[in-house]
């Protein structure tokens, strides 16, 4: 019997299992989602200071209302409105209104804003109370005599930075430490998965090869082999068949479940196939007893 060169050769591959596409857009959804709730929470915490500064505003006013409405007072109010400066205001350290405050982190910012209203004013100007290290909270208006109005208001001397640190940023360090955490994963996972693995076996019979990865035969210079569907289909029961052997009952019940009598088709299939493993490869089938195929190497001619 001829003898049948069988051998394994392995492939290799980079092995990647994570799409780049799903880790760039886990990375992103954890770096928005970390900027909006900063940003969320930088401003509640604009919204909660200026909110204590109201508050502590009223419960000053409640209580020490009389202390800023005396007559010294009111001259004073009325000098500044006849002033060369109408949007000017008085920014008085009241330790009153200071002690109404809840964040004790602002007690030692906060001050009390008194403006002269004049006939054209409704509110005090936005440009002498707020600003961009300045938060202010609701106006009150006094009017202590027919021709005099006067509005009280609480501000902070607060930067970005001192909202910002006051501010809960608990959660939105989280999500940008599970981004890192993230890309970390991703730098290693992949530096790890770089090496190259096995993957299934290429079988060879002779110097043809079937690679059960795409189901395809290729010759010995990788060119792949262009059998018919219902050929290739022979060629993979040869391939998979104990010593390449294949019964012509079991071929044609294989192939032609429903034909009675598939001799002369099988005949005609094996002649043809033949012929194309002649012109790609050292293979050839031959008939054993007229009861089987088996493919084998060639016989070299002397």
């Amino acid at each position: 019997m001829d003898s049948i060169a069988i051998f394994v050769t392995l492939q290799h591959q980079k092995h990647t299992i994570m799409k780049p596409w799903i880790s760039v857009s886990v990375f992103l959804f954890l770096m928005l989602s970390s900027l909006l709730s900063s940003i969320g929470s930088y401003k509640f915490t604009e919204e909660l200071i200026a909110a204590d500064l109201s508050k502590a505003l009223s419960e000053t006013l409640t209580l020490k209302r009389h202390a800023w409405l005396t007559n010294d007072s009111i001259k004073a109010y009325r000098q500044l409105a006849q002033g060369q400066n109408p949007t000017a205001c008085l920014l008085v350290e009241s330790s009153e209104f200071r002690k109404n405050i809840h964040l004790k982190q602002l007690q030692d910012k906060a001050f009390l804003a008194i403006s002269v209203l004049t006939e054209q004013d409704a509110a005090p100007s936005h440009k002498v109370l707020g600003g961009t290290s300045r938060i202010c909270g609701d106006t009150i208006i006094l009017h202590p005599g027919q021709d005099l109005s006067l509005a009280f208001s609480g501000l902070a001397e607060c930067s970005m930075l001192t909202v910002f640190f006051l501010s809960d940023q608990r959660i939105p360090m989280a999500l940008a430490m599970a981004s890192m955490l993230w890309l970390a994963f991703i730098y290693f996972y992949n530096r790890k998965r770089t090496h190259y693995e096995p993957l299934h076996p290429v079988v060879c019979v002779g110097n043809m090869a079937f690679h059960p990865e795409t189901g395809t035969f290729s010759t010995p210079q990788q060119e792949r082999v262009a059998f018919t569907p219902m050929q290739e289909r022979l060629m993979r029961m040869f391939f998979n068949a104990a010593q390449h052997t294949l019964d012509k009952n079991d071929i044609c019940q294989h192939l032609w479940p429903r034909k009675p009598d598939a001799n002369d088709t099988l005949y005609t299939l094996v002649k043809r196939l033949k012929t194309v493993l002649h012109d790609n490869s050292n293979l050839d089938i031959c008939a054993q007893r007229g009861k089987s195929y088996q493919l084998t190497e060639a016989q070299k001619e002397k």
